[in-house]
């Protein structure tokens, strides 16, 4: 009787102490938005990097940082307004609205957060660059406009 007494003592220490572990490195929101910029970051830049316009010598290196320079803003944009994180004490997931659809891209537990779904959220964030940078030209127009009238 004492023995099995010690043993379920034990057992229940061991597994008090993992689950403290697990809530005590849970990923918190910003760690897993970071972990998303930088994912989508990397393929986009990539991306740009690999495109016809960065082998152009000057001219097409300073667009290209250019580019790199509004995708980040839209990325940033872009998942401030779609990109939420659930809590659930042991691990957490991050899920991105992408064509009103809520898709998860990351999971997180033990202090690290894993990415997924990157090719769906590439594609929704290059449409969201795409957007941004029209919203900005017309906004930059609207303003020249208003600057001439």
């Amino acid at each position: 009787m004492k023995r099995q007494h010690l043993t379920t003592l034990l057992t229940a220490a061991i597994v008090a102490v993992v689950f403290g572990i697990m809530i005590g490195t849970c990923p918190s929101e910003t760690e897993h938005r970071d972990a998303m910029e930088q994912s989508v970051r990397l393929c986009i830049d990539a991306s740009i990097d690999s495109s016809a316009i960065a082998k152009v010598p000057l001219l097409g290196s300073l667009m290209a940082e250019g580019g790199k320079m509004l995708s980040d803003q839209a990325i940033s944009t872009y998942l401030s307004d779609n990109y939420t994180v659930s809590d659930y004490w042991l691990w957490s997931v991050g899920r991105t609205n992408i064509d009103g659809e809520q898709v998860r891209t990351t999971f997180g537990m033990l202090g690290h957060v894993w990415t997924c779904n990157e090719d769906r959220l590439q594609t929704a964030i290059n449409a969201a660059i795409k957007k941004y940078i029209i919203d900005k030209a017309s906004t930059a127009a609207a303003a020249a406009i208003s600057i001439l009238m």
